[in-house]
């Protein structure tokens, strides 16, 4: 990814929101998801390294996010990041929209040690 002096600008973070708001609505078409709008956040790796990490919440059958319609979108999105001139891939993972909402109730995890 590119260094810290350039981080991705929130123009390109609406690009690549939108790219995905769309190809989720394309690979997963007709299996009655309904998916938030991604959460993007610029992280940092144990080298000092940045990377994207993108979170796709979605409501709905938890089964039908299969492996194959998961691995399409994370190939185009990789791709698109590619095209924009980005190195490095981003990280994708993927919560059910109850479960965040559950999470977000009870605080960061380290408020939930005992």
């Amino acid at each position: 990814m590119r260094r810290r002096r350039d981080l991705i600008t929130e123009a390109e973070m609406n690009e690549l929101s939108g790219f995905i708001t769309d190809t989720l609505g394309d690979v997963f078409a007709g299996r009655g998801l309904a998916f938030d709008d991604p959460i993007m956040k610029i992280k940092i790796d144990r080298y000092d390294e940045e990377y994207l990490h993108i979170t796709i919440v979605f409501d709905g059958d938890e089964r039908k996010y299969d492996t194959d319609g998961s691995l399409k979108m994370k190939r185009r999105v990789r791709d698109k990041f590619y095209d924009m001139g980005f190195e490095g891939v981003p990280s994708i993972s993927v919560q059910l929209k109850s479960e965040r909402e559950e999470l977000l109730k009870e605080g960061p995890w380290w408020m939930r040690m005992k």
